[in-house]
């Protein structure tokens, strides 16, 4: 979640500033209004694109992959004590982003029910393609969806300009509120991105330059509506509605005066499409990362690579899958595979075709082999090794076997040299384990050099597999 809020953030970060710095500048309205609602769509949706992998000439003939073992001891986690915050962390971030939402989509609904509520209790005249609502409290002229509301003190005397009309009836007939209310209900949802605010102001001020068009065009009259826009300025009254004096004049009454956008104006817009095109290219296609060539063969430092059966098996992929065959029968057969039950002769070949494959043929097995090294001391902090005496949380196994928790009294931090923390899930929880959620596996000095030596002899890889789910 984090990597797809950073993707959007920034996405729609170099969209709103290309917006700005290239677009804003031209009388091309409806290119400038299009862009605006399509960056905002592309922001959100090109994150949840599936990433593609360019090949590289520098990665290595054979990368070793890493998957997770079915073996509970697999199954290592951070520290307990460190979890435990995170996921506090985790739900606090949670409850803030619900309450803001919960308070924005409230205030939305207010802001609606508000508008509505004047549509109901005021008199409506029907005017052309239009609504014209009359209210008896306010001051100012706007427009919502199909209804534009009016001073009834100054319709009634007549005082309502026809160029104010107009202005309003641009926004009704070329759907600006629908832009408007969309956008406001993203942000309820999406108000931790601030660049939406950015987007809003942007569209906004788009749609008035557009309904100032539409004015100077059907009226023809430039400078009486330069004047109007400087007589009626004031303060709006909602962010659903487009208000005829919403927007600082200055900029509307440069963008009057100016000329009709030129063959420079259309150069800028053409620059819009590489740019989506590049940032398509930067977020869904990237070069292979390259693999480490020595991994710990602990536990809680393996990193995973979860794998897809794939429709398609060339030679390689088959070979390998008809040596695991073999050892396939009713039950857990590939935890047999992971005993050491399969035969020498196998897993040599078995290495042999997975060094020859390439990442697309990796996706397709179920086994893959992790390459190791020479493990480095662990020693626990003292907070660490207190918080483990817990009975209720922790079961603890000492140079391989299990001792009760207060045995640890007779032990100090520095006293361990390596550990290694397991979350223990519901089917692992039994016997000793019972009821506990976490396996502590501690080894002393002694003990480690020991593990350590008979280490160094071992394979240079490890057969490994990822976890199984039932089809």
């Amino acid at each position: 979640m984090i990597v797809y809020i950073s993707k959007y953030i920034l996405c729609s970060l170099i969209l709103i500033v290309f917006y700005f710095l290239v677009l804003e500048r031209e009388k091309t309205f409806i290119f400038n209004r299009y862009f605006l609602l399509f960056s905002i769509v592309f922001s959100l949706v090109l994150p949840l694109l599936p990433v593609h992998h360019i090949n590289s000439s520098h990665l290595p003939e054979s990368i070793p992959l890493i998957y997770k073992s079915l073996e509970t001891s697999f199954s290592g986690v951070d520290n307990p004590i460190n979890q435990s915050g995170k996921h506090s962390m985790r739900m606090g971030l949670v409850i803030i982003y619900l309450v803001v939402a919960g308070f924005l989509i409230i205030r939305f609904t207010m802001n609606l029910h508000q508008i509505f509520y004047l549509i109901n209790k005021s008199r409506i005249i029907k005017y052309k393609q239009v609504h014209l609502v009359l209210v008896s409290d306010q001051q100012l002229v706007y427009s919502f969806m199909n209804y534009i509301f009016l001073p009834e003190k100054d319709y009634k005397n007549g005082d309502i300009n026809k160029q104010v009309i107009h202005h309003e009836m641009a926004h009704i007939s070329q759907k600006h509120t629908w832009d408007v209310v969309a956008l406001e209900f993203l942000i309820c949802f999406l108000w931790f991105n601030p660049l939406l605010l950015l987007y809003r102001k942007a569209l906004t001020t788009n749609h008035e330059y557009l309904a100032d068009d539409s004015v100077v065009r059907i009226t023809g009259d430039q400078y009486s509506y330069q004047y109007l826009l400087i007589q009626k300025a004031s303060a709006v009254r909602s962010n659903l509605v487009h208000s005829f004096n919403y927007l600082r004049i200055k900029k509307r009454l440069k963008m009057i005066t100016k000329n009709s956008s030129t063959w420079m104006g259309m150069l800028n817009n053409t620059l819009s499409i590489p740019l989506f095109l590049l940032l398509f290219m930067l977020f869904c296609y990237t070069p292979k990362a390259l693999y480490s060539e020595s991994l710990s063969y602990f536990p809680d430092e393996i990193k995973y690579v979860f794998l897809v059966d794939g429709n398609e098996q060339d030679d390689l992929v088959t070979q390998f899958n008809s040596i695991i065959k073999k050892y396939e029968e009713p039950g857990d057969w590939w935890r047999k595979v992971l005993h050491n039950n399969i035969s020498k002769e196998d897993e040599k070949s078995l290495l042999e075709l997975f060094l020859q494959m390439n990442e697309e043929q990796k996706d397709q097995i179920h086994f893959g082999f992790l390459k190791i090294s020479v493990p480095h001391a662990k020693i626990p902090s003292i907070k660490q090794f207190e918080e483990w005496k817990n009975t209720d949380k922790y079961g603890i196994w000492l140079n391989g076997n299990w001792i009760p928790n207060d045995r640890l009294n007779n032990y100090k931090a520095k006293d361990i040299q390596y550990y290694t923390v397991s979350y223990l899930h519901n089917n692992a929880r039994h016997g000793i384990n019972e009821h506990k959620e976490y396996q502590v596996d501690l080894s002393t000095k002694s003990e480690f050099e020991k593990q350590r030596n008979k280490f160094e002899n071992k394979p240079k890889y490890l057969l490994a597999a990822k976890t199984i789910k039932n089809q």
